[in-house]
């Protein structure tokens, strides 16, 4: 019996032209759920348990840095 971590070895081939296709796919892919880091007031809110109001005041008190740019 094989060990859980023995790992199984895959090996796929493709012509050339559709592994180009497969690697724009997958660029687009990773583009299109690409993560730049900052949440929206409403975002940061749902993850603090708060809401967008109390976010805002949060940063009029310079409690919250706000976002230059």
């Amino acid at each position: 019996m094989a060990s859980p971590d023995a790992g199984f070895g895959l090996m796929v081939a493709f012509p050339p032209d559709h592994f180009e296709a497969l690697a724009q796919r997958v660029a687009a892919v990773i583009e299109e759920g690409r993560d730049d880091g900052f949440l929206s007031i409403e975002g940061a809110a749902h993850y603090l348990y708060t809401t967008p109001a109390a976010i805002r005041r949060k940063v009029e008190r310079q409690r919250i840095p706000p976002l230059s740019g």
